[in-house]
This record gives structure tokens, C-alpha cells and sequence, in this order.
């Protein structure tokens, strides 16, 4: 009686330390892991991507006139992290689009998410905090559109807004479009692109009006039309046309 005690007693210390060891083992590489989809930096890789997306969207369709279903036709190369977890489909109809973007993992669909030409986003997770330098990236972008156009417009073509104040300073000591991070996590932040300061616009503008007004001369035949080109012979005028 006291051996079978015993045994059972040994039996049950046995069984503990193997439970206890089974959960101290880390899983090897062929065991199952969490689902990639729900990898966190891969959420915001792909909210980054989408974004591109739509922003080569627009840039493909300045120059063919419309947009396209075929991703590879953008000016854009989706990264390969990002391509070889996400499935991809474009729906496309005149001046709007939806681009769809789906995870699966052991057949079953894990993360969906959707965006439109606008930059409007819809997904089944909570959004990640943007990265300061993708933000910086696209404030960058967005302050050389501004240079280009010379027009102060606030709203940048992201799915991240609201991030940046943008501002044009343009007075004796420089001329720089200038955006100011206004939350986190680039709050604080400051970014500057310089242009050309409007003492050497204005100059420029003189000089191209100068030209532009000087007198125009002509050599003309006598008693011929100066409207009408004529060669030059050896019976020729000089015409100057007044200034403007």
C-alpha cells in the first residue's frame, strides 16, 4: 500500500515539472506564430502604401487622363514586405477609384482595408501612429507644390492630416515655405524648403518688361508697308516702332 502511495506521488511531481518545462519552451520555427496581419509595423506599411497608391493614381492620370486597374502601371513600387502579405484589387470607373487591400492567414481574411481617390480610408483595426519621417516625406511634398504654385493650401494630399501648419515667409532675410509640426509625434518639428525671394522675382519681372517694351527696329523698302516683311534692297528705310 505504501509503494502504490508512493508511485503516485512520483507520478504527479513528474507530470508538474513536464507541464511546467512545456510552457518555459519557446515555439521553433515551424510552429505556428502570430498571424503576420496583425504584425503592427506591417499595418503601417501598408497604410503608407495605400498612400502612395493613390498619390501615383493622380500622377498617372495627369498624364494618360484617367486612372488605371493595373497597379504596375503606377509610378509606384509597392514593397515586396507588403506584397507578399497583402492582396491587392483596383476598382476603377471614370474620375473615382476604390483600392481594396486584404491579409489572409490560415484561410481566413485578417485585416481589410479600403481607400478611395480622396485619401478616404476605411479598416477593420484601429490605426497606427504615423512614422515622423514618412510624415516629414509627404509634408516635404506637399511645400513643393506649394513653391510650384505659389498658392498656401493647408490640406495635404495623405491619409495623415492635420499634422503640419505651412506658412510662407518671404521678407529681407529669406523667402522659404515653412510647415510647423502641430501634434505628435511630430510636434514641434519644424521644416523649411527656400525659394526665391521676391526682391529677385520682382527684378526679374523688370528686366522681362524691359525687354519686352524696348524698341523694335526693321529695315524696310522705301515706301513699302512696315506691316508686310520686306528685304533688304538698296533702297531702304530704317523704321524704329515707338515703345508700348
Amino acid at each position: 500500500m505504501v509503494r502504490r502511495y508512493f508511485s503516485i506521488i512520483v507520478f504527479a511531481l513528474l507530470s508538474t515539472a513536464i507541464v511546467r518545462w512545456t510552457d518555459t519552451v519557446e515555439p521553433s520555427s515551424g510552429q505556428s506564430r502570430a498571424p503576420a496581419a496583425e504584425n503592427p509595423f506591417l499595418r503601417l506599411e501598408l497604410l503608407e502604401t495605400l498612400d502612395q497608391i493613390v498619390w501615383a493614381e493622380h500622377e498617372y492620370k495627369k498624364i494618360n487622363g484617367h486612372f488605371t486597374k493595373l497597379l504596375s502601371r503606377i509610378p509606384y513600387a509597392i514593397p515586396a514586405s507588403v506584397a507578399d502579405s497583402i492582396a491587392f484589387s483596383v476598382h476603377e470607373s471614370g474620375n473615382r477609384f476604390v483600392i481594396s487591400a486584404s491579409s489572409e492567414e490560415n484561410g481566413q481574411v485578417r485585416d481589410q482595408v479600403t481607400i478611395d481617390q480622396n485619401y478616404k480610408l476605411q479598416a477593420n483595426f484601429p490605426l497606427p501612429a504615423p512614422r515622423p519621417e514618412y510624415l516629414r516625406s509627404q509634408t516635404f511634398r506637399h511645400m513643393e507644390k506649394i513653391k510650384t504654385t505659389g498658392r498656401l493650401e493647408h490640406r495635404v494630399e495623405s491619409i495623415f492630416q492635420g499634422y503640419f501648419s505651412f506658412g510662407i515667409v518671404d521678407d529681407a532675410q529669406k523667402a522659404a515655405v515653412v510647415a510647423k509640426g502641430i501634434r505628435s509625434p511630430v510636434l514641434g518639428m519644424t521644416v523649411e524648403l527656400p525659394m526665391e525671394m521676391k526682391e529677385n522675382r520682382n527684378a526679374g519681372n523688370l528686366l522681362s518688361e524691359v525687354i519686352h517694351k524696348f524698341p523694335r527696329i526693321g529695315v524696310y523698302q522705301t515706301g513699302e508697308n512696315p506691316n508686310r516683311h520686306g528685304r533688304l534692297t538698296r533702297n531702304a528705310d530704317l523704321v524704329v516702332e515707338p515703345i508700348e
